[in-house]
């Protein structure tokens, strides 16, 4: 499956888009690409919440696969929950390899002690959503190949994941890279999880 070379493109896009976007960063700071011209004046709490609301609506929605009566009963919960798990353990890992300060709007709100002021890279909401909205979409048009539903689908969900994307800058909670990245890592788990599982 990993000869098929369509596949090994797309991770490699992936792969030198993360390395540019970190190679990138400025006085020695991993990903800080002008981030004081992107700061929001202040947290906005309900922002952040909608964008935990349209994170979790994104992950609900692949389970609309199974009103097509699935062959496999197993085949939506392994594939889907193999990419959702390797992207929250991706993110998690990127998190931890780079300590990369949140929006001086977060740091004002929580305080530079509070446990996620250097996590922002990348936005988890931002992958998660991603990853889900990639999913569905890549998986039903994969089963559907000449519905006029498959676009309509993708729409859909990868707009709900862009709203996510933008909530969480809007938020003050974090910069554009932090949403381009956890975007990118979202795409490229998501897609390839539904291209290679489902």
């Amino acid at each position: 499956m990993w000869t098929n070379l369509p596949i090994r493109r797309f991770f490699l896009i992936g792969l030198l888009c993360l390395i540019a976007v970190n190679a990138a960063g400025e006085d020695n700071s991993p990903l800080s690409i002008a981030t004081d011209s992107w700061d929001i004046e202040m947290y906005h709490e309900d922002q952040d919440t909608i964008s935990t609301v349209t994170t979790l609506a994104s992950l609900a929605m692949p389970l609309a696969l199974y009103a097509e009566g699935q062959e496999e009963i197993t085949r939506l919960p392994v594939s889907y929950g193999l990419s959702i798990g390797t992207t929250y353990l991706a993110k998690e890992l990127l998190k931890g390899l780079i300590d990369k300060r949140r929006p001086d709007a977060y740091i004002a709100e929580f305080g530079i002690e509070d446990e996620d002021a250097f996590d922002s890279f990348p936005s988890g909401h931002t992958a998660l959503s991603f990853a889900a909205g990639t999913f569905l979409a890549t998986a039903y048009a994969k089963d559907h190949q000449n519905s006029p539903l498959a676009v309509p689908v993708s729409i859909v969900t990868l707009g709900m994941s862009s709203l996510t994307g933008v909530l969480r800058y809007t938020s003050g909670s974090h910069y554009p890279v932090d949403i381009f990245a956890g975007a990118l890592l979202g795409i490229l788990i998501g897609g390839a999880g539904a291209l290679l599982l489902y």
